[in-house]
């Protein structure tokens, strides 16, 4: 029996199980001969042979599943048909069924044998992009016959063929668009030749730029209020206590940790839809800067309505003083050591130190006083109008 197949097609695998001869004392079949893949198009022959020699005087009766290969030459019903050729015309992978039934008088058996079409098989990868610098992920299916080898080009390059073949294959640092595909090496009766998976394209995505980091600070332990800028490429930051290793512990624009101390971390630039991490990682720091302690003042007075001179001194931390009306709330009207008011009745102010460079301001408030005193009375007041000089 001949089997034709085509080049691209699975390997077919043909058996062809003689008939037991038993009636009359015929002799029985031993198993067919013939390829086990053939390729769609192409022709293969498969015979069957008596164990004992001899030919069976009934009728010989080979078939096929429909679609899969025809037969490409005519056997007589009765003549003596050990063989048969036939033509695949099925898919590459499709296995299908050849029969061969001798009959004779008051004796019938029919034996079947399996054939399948080579296929180069189908790859796949897992994504058509990848981080640059990561693995591409690759896997074939529906392959059959033949040895096979995974293949790559990097660009316009040349295919570079990989030495161990296994279904699943793990390409390495993707930096270039690389392309992928199975090369199957089938030979005998039958076969195609070397024939191809399809190719699929693997390309790296840019690299997320470095982000723009804006640290925080706080007065005193508490919240420390946190931020970034992703960079090109990034839609997130990914934050981490150290510079360089360990696991990501936020994935976030933003971040506000409660704190005590001045605590350093350092974020890098990501992008979640992608799942690509930049390799840059920036730090970011949130300050607890020290609150400055309380000022010392210096009080001033005026004898009448006029301006008082105040002064004071910022404490620790401190390099300025805010002036307010009050003991407690409310804003400062004056920001500097000293304070001139015009003043007509003695009054109290009330200071803080503050820190121009930090932000952050003393407390509780110190009260400073500008006192108006009562001039003397006058020992001697004129009490009548007098003239004096010409005309007096």
């Amino acid at each position: 029996m001949h089997l034709t197949t085509n080049p691209m097609m699975r390997a077919a695998y043909i058996w062809i199980v003689a008939v037991s001869l038993l009636g009359n004392g015929i002799r029985s079949y031993g198993q067919i001969s013939g390829p086990g893949y053939v390729c769609a198009g192409e022709q293969a022959t498969y015979t069957v042979s008596l164990s004992g020699g001899g030919i069976g005087l009934g009728s010989y009766v080979w078939t096929v599943t429909s679609g899969f290969a025809n037969f490409t030459d005519l056997c007589s019903r009765f003549s003596s048909c050990t063989s048969r050729t036939i033509e695949l015309t099925t898919n590459p992978g499709v296995s299908g069924v050849i029969s061969v039934t001798y009959s004779e008088p008051g004796f019938s058996e029919t034996h079947n044998k399996t054939i399948y079409a080579f296929a180069p098989g189908v790859v796949s990868s897992s994504a058509a992009s990848v981080c640059y610098g990561a693995n591409a992920q690759l896997s074939i299916s529906g392959q059959a016959g033949g040895t096979r080898n995974w293949q790559y080009k990097v660009g316009s390059g040349s295919w570079v063929t990989v030495p161990i073949y296994t279904t699943n294959y793990t390409h390495n640092n993707v930096t270039a668009s690389t392309q992928f595909r199975v090369r199957t090496v089938t030979s005998g009766a039958g076969s195609c030749g070397t024939i191809y998976s399809n190719t699929v394209t693997v390309s790296p995505l840019s690299v997320p730029g470095a982000p723009v980091a804006n640290s925080g600070g706080n007065c005193g332990p508490g919240t420390v209020n946190l931020s970034g800028t992703p960079g090109a490429n990034g839609n997130t930051l990914r934050w981490y206590t150290s510079p360089t290793g360990g696991v990501h512990f936020r994935q976030s624009t933003t971040y506000a940790p409660s704190l005590s101390s001045t605590t350093t971390y350092y974020i890098s630039t990501y992008n979640s839809t992608v799942g690509c991490e930049g390799d840059t990682r920036v730090p970011i720091t949130a300050t607890i800067h020290t609150i400055p302690s309380t000022p010392s003042t210096t009080d001033g007075t005026h004898c009448g309505p006029g301006v008082v001179n105040l002064a004071a001194s910022p404490g620790v931390n401190g390099n300025t003083i805010r002036w307010y009306t009050a003991s407690s709330g409310g804003s400062p009207i004056h920001q500097n050591t000293i304070y001139s008011p015009n003043l007509s009745t003695t009054t109290t102010y009330y200071v803080t130190s503050y820190n121009t460079t930090t932000g952050c301001e003393g407390s509780p408030r110190v009260a400073i006083t500008g006192t108006i005193y009562d001039p003397p009375a006058d020992p001697n007041p004129i009490t009548t109008c007098e003239r004096f000089g010409v005309g007096e």
